[in-house]
């Protein structure tokens, strides 16, 4: 059976924004199976603070505070700072990768339970990273068996970010489409000229472009404004974390990547045509229903042609 008398769960999720939004059917199932716990998340801060506004999570904690720093030390290092801040909880859920036994050595220091989650998919399983999550929390005896389907219950966006997006998107009327032509690594990023002749072909139907960009998609957000000449273009640019997921709100679909962007567009509740590369979408695809894979037959972003996203955008619009 599941854990009893537990007040306070701490869920420490590492990573990149996908790998967060991934986690999001773990975090509802601990919502379901400890109803009168706190769930709280140590991760990225500006993701654990948008999951805190969101009511998804009670309290937000950094991954980078120095107690989670202590887990790594010697088992002979005495760290009361971490003692003094894990022995708030009665459960930590580590999702660390790989199962690391060394933190939960170190947990168990502090506090009564504490349970590694590999956030990892088996390749030889087809089925999804998050349902894979789920699995193993019941396998580690963290749910019940009767656990839910894995999928994402749409967020609506944040009073004040969603104004602020209003007004970075007023000179694009809806109906919008965003486009995101960047990703955290070359591999993953279709050809940017190909993203500014989708957007040339959607803008000529009357669709706004909004360009996302952020930090770690310079170069792919500069070729696309090469290559998009004069196309007229709303940007979403560095936007804070609440504000980007309320601008893809306002858009009734979003091209991209296998990326951090496209699973915020899936908690958004927004369809997304999403080019894969590398990656196996079998496990790394968001978690939107009206998701449009894309894959050449050689897992290469480059043989992906742009006929093929754009028909499955135009396939997608009302």
């Amino acid at each position: 059976m599941p854990y009893d008398d537990i007040s306070r769960i701490l869920v420490m999720r590492p990573g990149a924004l996908g790998d967060v939004i991934v986690t999001l059917p773990l975090l509802a199932a601990l919502r379901r199976q400890y109803p009168g716990s706190s769930i709280e998340l140590m991760a990225t801060p500006s993701y654990a603070e948008w999951l805190k506004a969101q009511g998804i999570v009670d309290a937000a904690w950094s991954i980078d505070r120095p107690a989670a720093g202590a887990l790594f030390m010697p088992a002979d290092a005495v760290m009361p700072a971490a003692g003094e801040f894990f022995s708030q909880f009665q459960l930590a859920v580590s999702l660390w990768k790989h199962r690391d036994e060394t933190i939960i050595r170190a947990l168990r220091r502090y506090l009564p339970y504490a349970v590694a989650v590999d956030p990892l998919p088996d390749e030889r399983a087809r089925c999804h990273a998050a349902e894979q999550i789920l699995d193993r929390a019941v396998i580690e005896n963290l749910l019940g068996p009767s656990t839910p389907e894995c999928a994402l219950q749409a967020m609506l966006p944040l009073e004040q970010p969603l104004r602020a997006a209003r007004e970075l998107l007023a000179t694009a009327p809806a109906p919008r489409v965003a486009i995101h032509p960047g990703s955290g690594g070359r591999t993953k990023n279709w050809p940017a000229e190909r993203f500014a002749a989708v957007a040339r072909q959607l803008h000529r139907r009357c669709l706004s472009i909004v360009l996302i960009e952020g930090p770690a998609d310079r170069e792919a957000a500069q070729a696309f404004r090469h290559h998009a000449g004069g196309l007229p273009l709303a940007e979403l640019s560095d936007a804070p974390l609440a504000v980007l997921a309320a601008g893809i709100s306002l858009c009734g679909q979003l091209i991209g990547n296998d990326s951090g962007v496209t699973h915020l567009a899936a908690a958004m509740g927004v369809p997304s045509v999403v080019v894969f590369g590398p990656s196996d979408p079998c496990h790394w695809r968001p978690l939107h229903p009206e998701t449009r894979i894309i894959r050449a037959e050689d897992h290469t972003v480059g043989s992906v042609a742009t006929e093929a996203v754009l028909e499955a955008s135009l396939d997608m619009l009302p």
